[in-house]
């Protein structure tokens, strides 16, 4: 997959089923950066209460008219990235307990990257 980043810019925008609170603003996405070949799976919770979910490799906080975010982002593995695609396109499915994802650990160069570029896109969506 031979993408140029800038033309991979769009983004699914789901909204995310909450279960603390139906007054929490929460969206997710996936994003790729521009010069990080990764893909992250993004989200987006309005700062309303103390959150407790740690499952992240990458948080920051971003704010807006609309009020404050505490935006989390998860790497995601080619290996799950493909596995997804198959049972979404042609319905191959597989158990997520089987992937070995190796931990790989964000550098200093992509968590600037990311948090820089996603401030400038979530501004169309908080």
């Amino acid at each position: 997959m031979n993408m140029n980043a800038s033309e991979n810019q769009a983004a699914v925008i789901q909204p995310i089923q909450n279960h603390q609170s139906t007054s929490q603003a929460e969206f997710g996405l996936f994003y790729q950066p521009p010069n990080d070949n990764n893909f992250y799976h993004v989200t987006c919770k309005e700062i309303l209460q103390q959150l407790c979910d740690d499952d992240y490799d990458y948080e920051f906080f971003c704010e807006s008219s609309n009020g404050r975010y505490h935006v989390t982002c998860k790497l995601l593995s080619y290996t799950l990235i493909i596995n997804i695609l198959n049972k979404e396109i042609y319905g191959i499915g597989f158990d997520v307990n089987d992937l070995d994802q190796d931990y790989i650990s964000l550098t200093a160069h992509q968590k600037l990257n990311l948090e820089l570029n996603l401030k400038q896109y979530l501004l169309f969506y908080i």
